[in-house]
């Protein structure tokens, strides 16, 4: 992947940003996120290109950015959100995290939900286990 450009919230066989070629798979390898794209044939190599791949006469590039160079999905969660995501990871449940911080359970709720549209999760099990990855250090 380019250095300068984001990565791209697409799911598997989606389209990024504007104008970029669909994801066809991603997975991390060696402290790298890498995404396996479709490679045109009038395009020069995109940077970070890893390897080349060729499946039913198709030509795919495996792209590579360094782990730490993507941002932290985390830091789209308001301190708030953060707040409740961090207790949901220590195991409380809603109305342990409501009595905590002298909020309704339903505003728990809402809170979550929030959480889990901003990062495209679906479990408190996911959530949970994105603020734990933020908590590891880095190798």
């Amino acid at each position: 992947m380019p250095a300068d450009r984001s990565p791209s919230p697409a799911r598997d066989g989606e389209a990024g940003e504007a104008g970029s070629a669909p994801v066809l798979a991603r997975f991390i390898l060696d402290g790298h996120e890498c995404d396996i794209v479709p490679l045109a044939e009038d395009v020069g190599a995109p940077d970070g290109l890893a390897g080349t791949l060729t499946l039913a006469g198709r030509r795919y590039g495996v792209v590579c950015t360094p782990h730490e160079d993507r941002p932290d999905p985390l830091t789209r969660l308001s301190p708030r959100e953060f707040e409740i995501a961090a207790l949901i990871a220590c195991g409380c449940s809603d109305k342990e995290v409501a009595r905590r911080l002298g909020i309704s359970s339903h505003t728990v709720g809402a809170h979550i939900a929030r959480c889990f549209a901003k990062l495209g999760l679906h479990k408190r099990a996911e959530l949970a286990a994105s603020v734990a990855r933020r908590a590891q250090p880095r190798r």
